[in-house]
């Protein structure tokens, strides 16, 4: 990962990535770059694309609501519906 120039990168004793950045002056634009070994690269850039509003989410509420739940139960987090 870099950032603004400068290099970051950690591996804590259980296994989980972290990095730790150096305080920056208020304003920007700043750069961050992050490198996943191309796995991921295509995902991010669509993802990019939607929160900048050029291209629309390809997939409805009820399969980001899918995941979720999903997501939550393989974590043992009890998903309650609320309607």
């Amino acid at each position: 990962m870099s950032f603004n120039g400068g290099t970051a990168r950690c591996v804590s004793s259980n296994g989980t990535w972290c990095a730790t950045l150096p305080p920056q002056s208020y304003g920007g634009p700043y750069s961050l770059v992050m490198d996943f070994g191309g796995r991921y690269d295509a995902q991010l850039i669509d993802f990019a694309r939607m929160v900048r509003g050029e291209i629309e989410n390809p997939f409805g509420y009820d399969h980001e609501l899918a995941v979720e739940r999903t997501l939550l139960r393989a974590c043992g987090v009890p998903f309650v519906e609320q309607r």
